[in-house]
């Protein structure tokens, strides 16, 4: 049996293609971008100098204790009694550099 033009035509229109985007339905159709995951540069355990501006005196070195957040860490003064510094609040990746020691 011959099928016409447009029966060819509907059925490849038809046909659901996979989408390459995820949508956000509460947008009105528009493209959702999913970020990338935002890998942390230091892990627990890992010895910094901590400086408050990028032109500063640096501070420690101390040891990462935890990452919080991406990009926010806690850190510990390194010595066998470890102590949370700057009064347990989380420090900015951005204040951070590793420490060669």
């Amino acid at each position: 049996m011959a099928s016409t033009k447009s029966e060819q035509k509907r059925s490849l229109t038809d046909s659901p293609e996979p989408e390459p985007f995820e949508y956000n339905e509460n947008s009105s159709g528009r493209v959702k971008v999913v970020p990338y995951a935002q890998t942390s540069k230091f892990a627990p355990g890992d010895r910094v100098w901590y400086r408050v501006s990028g032109t500063g005196p640096r501070q420690g070195p101390y040891i990462v204790v935890q990452g919080s957040s991406a990009g926010q860490y806690y850190l510990a003064t390194i010595n066998d009694i470890r102590i949370l510094v700057f009064d347990g609040r989380e420090v900015n990746e951005g204040e951070l550099e590793e420490a060669m020691i």
